[in-house]
């Protein structure tokens, strides 16, 4: 699900899980542990990637929806831990989105350090969760809120918005546009200029500049991971999805 590339110091991640990088459990569970193995591989930057037209698609909701209780308090927990292990990365991790990043897709994007898309209109970015039945966890709100600010993240969160590329950059969701063939060369060039810098220094300072956004999605405790399971079971969250797989069966 993850193609692992070096480029000197910088540790590519390729997202290679078709047909859209969809997120179920076994591909959360390796971007988690690809980003906290790098570093101890000896990777100083990493750049988190794909292939194809699709960043990735969010939720792997087919082959969630049939989970019991403990299945979706596993997914939820491990999500969280994912994008935890992304956010307290001792490592800068830069992302290339190559093409659509819809909900999931902009989760893992927004716990990135910095982030280039492709330019082409076409694409997609947001956090369209709500659209799909599930109210917005408090950890994705807060880590979007630090990136874009209270009312941007509210009006995003709220009404599912998917925009476009130049729209993201606008409001900050995003650091740069490129082609979408430049996206990975740009991310990687990026990333291996980070790997210039004294080490030390830009450790110590990367640590001090993201301890506010560590102590905004700290890990979630019991409470809060049971209000996201109790949401997913709601009648109308279990409604939407499953109209959702029924549309992607249609398709």
């Amino acid at each position: 699900m993850i193609e692992t590339l070096r480029h000197d110091a910088v540790a590519e991640l390729c997202l290679t899980n078709p047909p859209a990088n969809a997120m179920g459990l076994p591909f959360i569970h390796a971007v988690t542990e690809a980003v906290r193995s790098a570093p101890d591989e000896g990777a100083r930057a990493i750049v988190l990637s794909n292939s194809g037209t699709i960043f990735s698609a969010g939720l792997d909701v087919p082959s969630l929806l049939p989970l019991e209780r403990d299945g979706i308090v596993t997914l939820w927990r491990d999500l969280f831990h994912m994008m935890r292990s992304m956010i307290a990365s001792p490592i800068p991790v830069i992302g290339a989105l190559g093409g659509h990043a819809p909900a999931g897709g902009c989760v893992m994007a927004i716990c990135c350090d910095y982030r280039i898309m492709a330019e082409e209109p076409k694409f997609k970015i947001g956090l369209n969760e709500v659209a799909v039945g599930i109210p917005m966890p408090d950890m994705l709100y807060q880590v979007l809120r630090y990136l874009v600010g209270s009312h941007q993240a509210a009006n995003m969160c709220t009404t599912a918005e998917l925009m476009t590329p130049q729209k993201a950059l606008r409001i900050g969701l995003v650091n740069e546009l490129a082609p979408a063939d430049q996206v990975r060369d740009l991310a990687i060039n990026y990333a291996q200029g980070v790997t210039q810098l004294p080490p030390n220094a830009m450790q110590q300072t990367r640590q001090r500049t993201r301890s506010e956004l560590l102590e905004m999605a700290p890990e979630p405790d019991e409470q809060t991971l049971m209000t996201v399971v109790d949401s997913w079971f709601t009648e109308e969250t279990q409604a939407t999805l499953r109209g959702l797989v029924a549309r992607l069966k249609s398709r």
